[in-house]
């Protein structure tokens, strides 16, 4: 509130009675509440406001490179954001997310992964096979099937190599993982161009067949 013309206050600066703050402002004085002490953040809060942070960085950086500012611009266009920068941001803020894994009977046939991105594309979906004791002991890329209904593929089973090379399975058994490992957990890991991923586990049991790697 501005006080006009009143000869106690002119001039006053200062707080009164620990409830109002008299201030000076362009020649008039101002007279308000006294402010509130800001709440601490919460930890969610602190994450948000540095990953924010961090991809308003990221736009910034990835802008000056012409390639990655068009593909920001035709982003922007279209999913209706106002500008390159904020499709940037957006890309960095937004996370990759697997919506379903079907794998009945994964040891004679492909694993389907859909997986992807609001907006923009994938740039990795992995399955990595484990033992019982959680160790890997092959690994595999996913291909991309159908963009539209974001299903990636990928072959697994007794196709595996056993000489620690690329197979027609698309899988690659671990060198030194062992003779012959049961496999009896599938990871599934999806990754984004930014840098942003997403795993989960799979179990082999109930549905599924069992798989054997065998490796030197």
């Amino acid at each position: 509130m501005i006080i006009k013309n009143n000869p106690l206050t002119k001039g006053a600066s200062g707080m009164l009675g620990d409830v109002i703050v008299f201030r000076q402002l362009r020649g008039k004085t101002i007279v308000a509440n006294k402010p509130r002490r800001p709440c601490s953040e919460s930890a969610h809060q602190r994450e948000n406001r540095l990953r924010f942070r961090a991809a308003s960085t990221f736009a910034k950086r990835v802008l000056q490179d012409p390639d990655k500012k068009a593909y920001y611009v035709a982003k922007a266009r279209k999913l209706k954001l106002p500008n390159a920068y904020t499709a940037a941001i957006t890309d960095y803020m937004r996370k990759p997310a697997i919506t379903a894994v079907k794998c009945k009977d994964v040891s004679h046939g492909r694993m389907t992964i859909t997986a992807g991105k609001a907006g923009f594309s994938l740039a990795s979906v992995t399955v990595t096979l484990m033992n019982a004791e959680g160790r890997a002991v092959g690994t595999g890329a996913a291909v991309l099937k159908d963009r539209q209904k974001n299903e990636w593929t990928v072959r697994l089973g007794d196709g595996v190599s056993s000489e620690g090379g690329t197979s027609p399975s698309g899988l690659r058994v671990l060198k030194g993982s062992g003779d012959r490992e049961c496999v009896c957990r599938m990871m599934v890991t999806v990754r984004d161009w930014v840098g942003n991923w997403v795993n989960t586990p799979i179990e082999v049991g109930a549905g599924t067949s069992p798989i054997v790697a065998c490796a030197a």
